[in-house]
């Protein structure tokens, strides 16, 4: 199984990357990036195609032992940290927590995404599907099921790829170390850029 680490710079040259993709074949008018890992993607995917971005909320009940150990991630090796990651990826945990609670932050942006005609789901990477499909179910809930939904990823595994609408990624089966991930050096640099984004958008 292949691995790829990426700094914040990465970050925006592998997002602009995916919207060229993107923008091949499809011209969104709403990006739904998947909080809050998906949001430098969202962003640099929404500067580039000129789209504005909002976030979704699809979170699993079983966050609390990544957050508490996030600080002693953070000093392993490199080596032992992506041990880790196999470790967990081969486990099958994610198969495991099939149900996700969908909720937007506010009553305008269930709006903007009621008006919306083509929406893009971007997240950082999908290993299930789980997420993408509760968020497309979700979508149905607020009158948007006749939209061209897609979805644009940095990474999909198989076993997810058969569960999604038509998407775009530019890896497969591949473990990413991103600034979104809880042992990224530069985690809480992206945490401070997300609350800011919450902030300016009235969302905190």
């Amino acid at each position: 199984m292949d691995c790829i680490e990426l700094s914040l710079n990465d970050l925006q040259k592998r997002s602009y990357e995916l919207a060229d993709l993107v923008k091949e074949t499809y011209e969104p008018d709403l990006i739904i990036f998947i909080a809050k890992g998906g949001y430098l993607i969202g962003k640099h995917v929404g500067d580039r195609l000129g789209v504005p971005i909002v976030p979704v909320y699809a979170e699993r009940q079983a966050g609390g032992l990544k957050t508490a150990v996030a600080p002693l991630l953070k000093i392993l090796p490199k080596s032992v940290k992506l041990m880790l990651r196999k470790m967990e990826v081969n486990s099958g945990v994610h198969n495991k927590i099939k149900e996700r609670q969908i909720s937007f932050p506010n009553d305008a942006v269930v709006e903007q995404v009621r008006k919306a005609q083509r929406i893009l789901i971007v997240d950082d990477s999908v290993d299930t599907g789980g997420s993408v499909v509760s968020i497309m179910d979700a979508l149905k809930e607020i009158d948007t099921s006749l939209v061209d939904i897609r979805v644009a990823l940095l990474n999909v595994f198989t076993e997810a790829a058969d569960k999604l609408p038509r998407h775009y990624c530019l890896f497969h089966n591949t473990i990413m170390i991103t600034p979104m991930s809880n042992d990224s050096k530069e985690n809480s640099q992206f945490i401070s850029l997300y609350n800011q984004y919450l902030k300016e958008n009235g969302m905190m």
